[in-house]
């Protein structure tokens, strides 16, 4: 693709650190000479239902202290405080990811994404995250039998009303809003130091194959869904557009809080990858190994040494 259509739309540090550049062999991921251009952005934040925290007096959570006091609250009045279908798996990898964010640096988190050298899955704060999963499960601050509840069939629970915060994905939006109307609304994770560290990712990017027969077709293709206009219509159909988001005129207080939420964490650097790009096995096996940790088939060290041997054999050995 040619590089100055690239620069004119996104800058480099955000195409790098959503992973829409892509290896050559033996290239890390993030890196190399193949990329491309995504149209939309996703976060993986707090869903809260803003009656519930009306009815605890409590204010959305800023802090971790502050998600710690409300999760303790919702569960002293009976209600769900975490939201959780993790059946297919799919769900413990982004609630892991979101634990990891309270105690790693996001630059320590890049690293073991996308598996680079110098840190360990078996480090301080990677433990710190898989022993605060084992305490929200022990605690009962996780959904009854979320082992056998669909991702999908919890957010339809917590659209019923059956939940005070749920942890997901940006990619809720639309249906969260045409389920609940204002009674949703969405912050990024909590943080003590101010500095924004929250699970992100593009949609798959648009990219002009070396081969192509019209690359100016493809070009032009590509500069109008990434132009103001494209994302003034992803805005429109309650998509979160990758870039321009605080210019658009989303219609409810809930869009704005996600457009706001992506453009903050995107221009403050606190957009960290999803946890599975570091081997070709590192979604079955972080997704597996989560599962297992949340069933008390495997301790914390357990769990994360089995993270590091994946990563241990994609290297060869360390």
């Amino acid at each position: 693709m040619d590089q100055p259509l690239a620069t004119r739309r996104f800058r480099t540090r955000l195409l790098a650190r959503c992973l829409a550049r892509y290896p050559a062999a033996g290239d890390p991921l993030g890196e190399g000479k193949l990329f491309g251009l995504p149209q939309g952005g996703e976060l993986v934040g707090i869903f809260f239902n803003k009656q519930k925290l009306a009815r605890l007096g409590i204010a959305p959570p800023r802090t971790w202290a502050e998600f710690d006091a409300a999760l303790r609250k919702a569960k002293e009045s009976r209600e769900v405080p975490i939201q959780f279908g993790n059946l297919e798996k799919s769900a413990g990898i982004h609630l892991f990811g979101f634990a990891l964010n309270r105690f790693a640096p996001t630059e320590d988190v890049y690293k073991l994404a996308t598996g680079r050298q110098g840190v360990f899955w078996a480090d301080e704060n990677p433990k710190a995250a898989a022993e605060l999963l084992v305490r929200w499960a022990d605690q009962g601050m996780l959904t009854n039998g979320f082992s056998g509840l669909g991702s999908d069939a919890a957010w339809r629970e917590f659209a019923q009303d059956k939940g005070v915060f749920l942890v997901s994905g940006t990619w809720l939006m639309a249906d969260l809003e045409a389920a609940m109307g204002d009674k949703v609304g969405f912050v990024l994770p909590p943080t003590d130091d101010g500095k924004v560290a929250v699970t992100a990712g593009t949609s798959v990017p648009f990219a002009i194959s070396a081969r192509s027969r019209n690359p100016d077709a493809a070009a032009a293709y590509i500069e109008f869904v990434t132009s103001s206009r494209g994302m003034a219509l992803m805005a429109e159909h309650a998509n979160l557009p990758v870039v321009e988001a605080t210019s658009q005129r989303p219609p409810t207080v809930f869009r704005a809080e996600v457009f706001n939420s992506w453009a903050h964490a995107s221009e403050t650097g606190g957009l960290v990858p999803y946890l599975d790009y570091a081997t070709p096995t590192a979604y079955d096996t972080v997704t597996s190994v989560i599962e297992q940790l949340l069933a008390k088939r495997l301790s914390p060290q357990q769990a994360l040494d089995k993270l590091q041997a994946d990563v241990d054999a994609a290297r060869g050995g360390r």
